[in-house]
């Protein structure tokens, strides 16, 4: 009884339960409930494994499931940017205009330039680059409980680029 339990705890922990993560994250979350019926399937073949060592199967496997979740680049900091960039080096003004985002600063560092790796970097690549060239960073809103180890935490409306705290 207690296995049905600990992984369905397990598989929400990966997957949430947000309907963002159903609608965009489908395929990816149906191979990872796919995957943890697996490894329930595989603990209950052989019914005569009660006790302590279906546990020092299933736990090891559940971890290994987790850490390769939290370590997995799926998050939205991991994700490219939607548009093509015009150049590498763009203000920190150019670059909120571009990105749909306005910068929170002052002018003076508005007109700061920043070097990005490609003209389609993902938001941590934007984020580090900011952080190198200008000492702002890339603020996201996120959602206070749609998270998941799978997919990070749900960003709220569009970034915002702010100074360092």
């Amino acid at each position: 009884m207690a296995m049905p339990i600990f992984l369905g705890l397990l598989a929400g922990a990966f997957l949430g339960v947000s309907c963002v993560e159903v609608a965009f994250y489908g395929a990816s979350g149906l191979l990872l409930w796919g995957l943890l019926a697996l490894v329930g399937r595989f603990s209950c073949i052989r019914r005569e494994k009660q006790g302590l060592s279906r546990w020092l199967v299933v736990i090891p496997v559940a971890l290994g499931l987790a850490g390769l979740a939290a370590l997995a680049p799926l998050k939205q900091m991991d994700r490219p940017i939607p548009k093509l960039l015009p150049s590498e080096a763009l203000t920190v003004a150019e670059l909120g205009r571009f990105l749909d985002v306005w910068p929170e600063v002052a002018p003076e560092a508005a007109a700061r330039v920043v070097h990005l790796p490609s003209r389609r970097p993902t938001w941590r690549e934007v984020d580090a680059a900011l952080t190198r060239d200008s000492g702002l960073r890339l603020r996201f809103g996120y959602c206070g409980f749609g998270a998941s180890l799978l997919f990070g935490p749900h960003p709220i409306g569009p970034p915002r680029i702010a100074a360092r705290e």
